[in-house]
């Protein structure tokens, strides 16, 4: 090794200490990011505290309501849970007896970055329902409920016996990432307020890493919701954020990069509370929290619609699933692909998208097919940009001799024959 060879060594490590050095946080921002981190442990110890005290409470209310043999349902506390599958050549749906809920939605065309399927709602209270009557607060995850009926894409889970019960029927659409929930009362009146029309249903959820960019796929994963009116909004994609609906949210969310588990309510949810905290642990990317009201009737006259969608954000995928909406109502879930603020949004959504269907459905390779959209951009703007870009050459052109006149006249007295003279 030469003295050029060390000397050029020696040099790089100078740069890079110095480069250390120089980029390295003031006295200030250490004190500033010890703080946060202070916070954030704060906050994460509340949250373990929070959860701790829910599994307390739920254990305690659990024992106490077997205990307590007056109360309704008593034949339905304790037992084991078992798990019923439904499945179509797209989904397999796994629900749980206890709370007759969501466990699990396995989407069988898709992998994550690991080779493994792509699962939805395993880190979930998917469906959380919740009764008030006029003795008891039924809560459905204290419960057991009983298989009814089943088959391959459907089933019937009761709470209760033959006289008085609440079933919730799960029926997967074939062929589609579609579920319908049906909620219905039988013989329940009497239990009930004459005035009650109501029912609690809550949802929780951790969306997980599907692909290799963490980071960049957390800048995507937003907790969305749609109102009745058609406003679609979401929560903030960084740190915590809480919204509280004025108008009856439609449909909420639980979205990350490239796929959501998405409720939806025919008569809509009312008093939502909507939250969202970022996660910071393994490959947890967003906490999910919603705490809303829907129609229900005692009497068994109109029964609970719900859907859950549990599939890709794949624009024309999400628009055909409109078609499976109840009531026959455009419930816009391809709102969920992201196309920018509001301008680019409309530009994306009815020119730039309509384009690139019509290369793509040519057959073309998708590198091809990116190019040649390029290029037709780029022939599309140039009117608009052309005078800019001869505008641009001409000041290149002309700055030497304006900067000749700057030199010639420095004075701010002579800005006037300086400006004559640029002229």
């Amino acid at each position: 090794m030469d003295k050029n060879t060390i000397a050029g060594f020696f040099l790089i490590a100078l740069v890079l200490i110095g480069f250390s050095w120089w980029n390295r946080p003031s006295e200030t921002e250490l004190q500033e990011m010890a703080r946060q981190d202070s916070i954030a442990q704060v906050e994460q110890q509340k949250a373990e505290k929070a959860q701790a005290l829910q599994a307390q409470q739920a254990a305690e209310r659990r024992q106490a309501l077997v205990a307590d043999s007056t109360s309704l349902f008593f034949a339905n506390r304790g037992g084991e849970s078992t798990d019923v599958v439904l499945e179509n050549d797209l989904v397999k749906l796994t629900l749980s007896t206890q709370g007759a809920t969501v466990k699990s939605a396995e989407l069988k065309e898709y992998k994550n970055y690991k080779g493994e399927p792509v699962v939805l709602l395993d880190k979930a209270l998917a469906l959380d329902m919740q009764w008030a009557t006029k003795t008891d607060n039924i809560n459905a995850q204290d419960y057991c409920f009983s298989v009814q009926e089943q088959s391959d894409s459907s089933a019937t889970l009761r709470l209760g016996d033959e006289q008085r019960h609440i079933d919730v029927t799960y029926t997967l659409h074939p062929a589609t990432y579609m579920t319908d929930i049906t909620i219905a009362a039988q013989g329940m009146q009497n239990y009930f307020a004459p005035n009650a029309s109501s029912m609690y249903v809550n949802h929780a959820s951790v969306v997980v890493q599907q692909e290799k960019g963490q980071s960049f796929e957390n800048q995507y994963s937003q907790f969305t919701y749609r109102e009745m009116n058609g406003d679609v909004n979401e929560l903030s994609a960084s740190g915590t954020d809480e919204e509280q609906p004025e108008e009856a949210v439609q449909w909420i969310a639980s979205k990350n990069q490239f796929f959501s588990a998405v409720l939806i309510s025919d008569k809509g949810f009312t008093q939502a509370k909507l939250s969202s905290a970022t996660c910071n642990e393994g490959e947890a990317l967003k906490a999910y929290a919603a705490e809303m009201q829907t129609k229900f009737d005692p009497k068994g006259l109109d029964a609970t619609h719900l859907q859950l969608f549990t599939g890709p954000n794949d624009f024309h995928l999400l628009k055909e699933h409109d078609r499976l909406a109840y009531g026959n109502q455009d419930i816009e879930l391809e709102r969920l692909v992201y196309f920018g603020w509001p301008l680019f949004r409309w530009i994306n959504r009815w020119i730039i998208m309509p384009l690139f269907d019509l290369l793509k459905g040519l057959g073309l390779s998708m590198g091809l097919v990116i190019l040649l959209l390029t290029l037709i951009i780029k022939a599309l703007v140039y009117p608009a940009t052309h005078k800019s870009y001869m505008s641009s050459a001409r000041m290149k052109v002309l700055k030497p001799e304006i900067d000749k006149i700057a030199a010639k006249y420095p004075k701010q007295e002579d800005a006037l024959k300086k400006q004559q003279e640029t002229m």
